[in-house]
């Protein structure tokens, strides 16, 4: 099992009143909850080892692997059929007995093509909407399903949060800031309209990774700006966005 939990804190002087928030909630299994017999523990995994060094070269191993924790979606029926022609089943071994070294050496390259236009075309995302969503709304959406999952898996739906990116400068150059000075200005009345809040993460593209930088700041938000010294027309001053710009 495994949740996410996450409190909102408005700003730095509420830090108490969160703690006592997040000291009231409490995590349970159902049984407990309805006060019933926990059913039988399920049989101990025994998950493999995966590494970014496995990863690549035991890929389909791995999908096998996974594949038993998939129901098939009614959906998919068809699909996963097709997958068992050449070994991709749950809980099978990788590569099936007899398999002809051509067609073993054409699907592991077919992979390698895949990942490789996958890598490129997550560096060309400029937002997070229609890559995330229930079963039925990414229906048939592999490629959008793997490019979330590639530049930023747990994604929300587009109706809860979007995650717009700027990966490239007006030029169409990617950012580099050993040669440039970027600064992000949001002109009177023109922060992000939004209900909850919002926030600008610098990233490496190439890792997804945040950027170690010598002032260990990583992020600005709507809570970090609440009141700040404007300019004249309200502008919100270039020093508020020092070292943060991407």
């Amino acid at each position: 099992m495994y949740a996410q939990f996450r409190t909102q804190l408005f700003d730095a002087a509420d830090i108490d009143k969160v703690k006592q928030i997040q000291s009231g909630y409490k995590a349970q299994p159902l049984s407990a909850y309805l006060h019933q017999t926990p059913p039988k523990a399920p049989p101990k995994i025994d998950y493999p080892r995966i590494d970014s060094n496995s990863f690549d070269p035991q890929f389909w191993q791995y999908t096998n692997f996974l594949l038993q924790f998939c129901p098939t979606l009614p959906s998919e029926t068809a699909l996963r059929a097709k997958f068992e022609r050449i070994g991709i089943k749950a809980s099978a071994a990788w590569p099936p007995a007899g398999m002809p070294s051509d067609v073993l050496n054409a699907i592991q390259a077919g992979a390698q093509d895949a990942h490789k236009g996958l890598d490129q075309d997550a560096l060309k995302l400029t937002s997070s909407v229609g890559l995330f969503g229930t079963p039925q709304q990414m229906a048939g959406k592999y490629r959008q399903r793997a490019l979330g999952a590639l530049a930023g898996i747990y994604g929300n739906s587009p109706q809860e949060a979007v995650y717009p990116s700027y990966v490239s400068d007006p030029s169409g150059q990617p950012y580099d800031a050993s040669k440039f000075n970027f600064t992000l200005t949001f002109n009177k009345g023109e922060l992000p309209p939004v209900n909850a809040f919002w926030s600008v993460t610098r990233y490496d593209m190439r890792n997804r990774f945040l950027v170690e930088n010598p002032l260990n700041r990583y992020l600005i938000n709507s809570n970090m700006i609440r009141g700040p010294q404007r300019e004249a027309g309200g502008t919100v001053p270039r020093n508020e966005w020092t070292g943060l710009t991407i």
